[in-house]
């Protein structure tokens, strides 16, 4: 248990994946050239591979076009919130090469010229 860190998650699932505290960014040393997913869900394991463009879809706004948003986590959601604190385990490894960057990225960035 000292290599994992808990992660706590809304009841409610995220509307979109860009919204979850599970998301995280491929290394870019992971990543496969030509590929499109340079994105990761930290629930699964292995970490399954999200496209840029699929993790800002909206479930709500694509179930109002009669058609549903399939996330790995569809499934899995109810049993992550039943665990106690409501917290998902994932490696510190995880955590640290593919949370910590996405967070990172979403701080605004200044740059100054002297």
């Amino acid at each position: 248990m000292a290599n994992q860190i808990k992660i706590r998650i809304p009841q409610q699932q995220p509307d979109s994946c860009v919204d979850c505290p599970l998301i995280g960014i491929i290394p870019e040393e992971h990543r496969i050239k030509g590929v499109r997913q340079s994105y990761c869900c930290l629930g699964v394991y292995p970490h399954e591979g999200l496209k840029s463009k699929g993790i800002v879809v909206s479930a709500k706004a694509k179930a109002k076009t009669g058609h549903r948003l399939h996330r790995v986590c569809d499934d899995r959601w109810e049993t992550w919130w039943e665990q106690p604190n409501h917290c998902v385990t994932i490696s510190k490894d995880s955590y640290r090469y593919c949370r910590l960057p996405y967070e990172s990225r979403q701080q605004l960035a200044f740059h100054f010229k002297k």
